[in-house]
């Protein structure tokens, strides 16, 4: 679904989409009384057509602007409700304002778009015991929920909702913009022998360090770590070649293998196994591509030897 729209994306767009976008937003005019905004959104690019707009054409302006956001939210609910095609409501605020934001996805001839219904509830949403002049409280609840939904509860980076939703858009982005992106599969060499020596305690506070370790490496904005699964973390390194990306699991690995893990006095001393893979601007490559080529290189770092970097560039994973 992914490489679909990506193709679609760079084929058509344009005035055919707005056509389309137009005549969605139109059949939800008489929700105007009940709605501070109805805009449609790409999910995948990131920009609305708003009803009100004279052309109700994609206006040169992100969805998360009217969060006043520098970057993409962690938890799109546009880009879950184009994903699994069923809509999902979630709750934003800004400093001064509170909204309540609906997406519901719509089948056009050739592509799935959303449509957001947002409504201003700053002075109708009330928890028990807050204040209706600070919304402090309420920014707090809302933080934490917007953590349960797309952080691992174990390790604190990225969970796998997190992966499926965010990866089309950053290769979207990346590719659309002329540059390569680059993903990192890192795996705890014989963690099953940890957990079987020092006990399930000790094996999840090694994860939990493990994917800090990792963490603590990428140092741009848009890159991210997430729990693949397991003992398995996916890196993400938008705007990242391939040579960069290995330079940033070599980083990565010796971290690991130099620093043993702290937990309560117990000195545990890991290494981890890397697979390093990239999709450049041309590649016909799909996203299923970029994932299976990172985990086979991650896989063949473990059968010549673990405590490595593998990719297209190294011997072993060149063929």
């Amino acid at each position: 679904m992914v490489t679909r729209k990506i193709e679609l994306i760079r084929s058509t767009g344009g005035p055919h989409l707005q056509v389309e976008m137009k005549s969605i937003l139109k059949k939800f005019a008489g929700f105007e009384a009940f709605f501070d905004q109805l805009r449609c959104v790409d999910p995948v690019m990131k920009k609305v057509s708003v009803h009100g707009n004279p052309t109700l054409g994609m206006i040169d302006e992100n969805c998360f602007a009217l969060l006043t956001r520098a970057e993409p939210c962690d938890n799109c609910i546009s880009m879950r409700a184009y994903l699994a095609n069923q809509s999902f409501f979630k709750i934003e605020y800004t400093e001064t304002d509170i909204y309540l934001i609906t997406a519901i996805p719509f089948e056009l001839p050739d592509r799935r778009v959303v449509a957001e219904f947002i409504q201003r509830v700053t002075d109708s949403l009330v928890f028990e015991g807050s204040s209706p002049h600070d919304h402090s409280e309420i920014h707090n609840i809302l933080n934490r929920l917007q953590r349960i939904a797309v952080r691992d509860s174990l390790t604190g980076v990225f969970n796998r909702r997190y992966i499926d939703e965010r990866f089309s858009s950053d290769i979207a982005g990346t590719l659309l913009g002329g540059q390569s992106l680059s993903i990192i599969f890192a795996d705890i060499d014989y963690f099953k022998n940890v957990n079987d020596q020092y006990g399930h305690a000790i094996g999840d506070c090694v994860l939990k360090s493990f994917a800090a370790q990792l963490a603590s490496v990428t140092r741009r904005r848009n890159d991210w770590v997430a729990r693949y699964g397991g003992e398995e973390f996916l890196v993400c390194l938008p705007g990242a070649s391939l040579s960069k990306a290995v330079e940033v699991a070599e980083a990565m690995r010796s971290l690991v293998a130099q620093t043993p893990v702290d937990c309560d006095g117990q000195q545990v001393a890991i290494t981890a196994s890397f697979g390093v893979c990239s999709m450049e601007p041309d590649s016909s490559a799909t996203l299923s591509d970029l994932v299976s080529c990172a985990d086979k290189h991650m896989y063949i770092a473990k059968q010549t030897g673990r405590n490595k970097v593998v990719s297209p560039l190294s011997a072993e994973g060149g063929s």
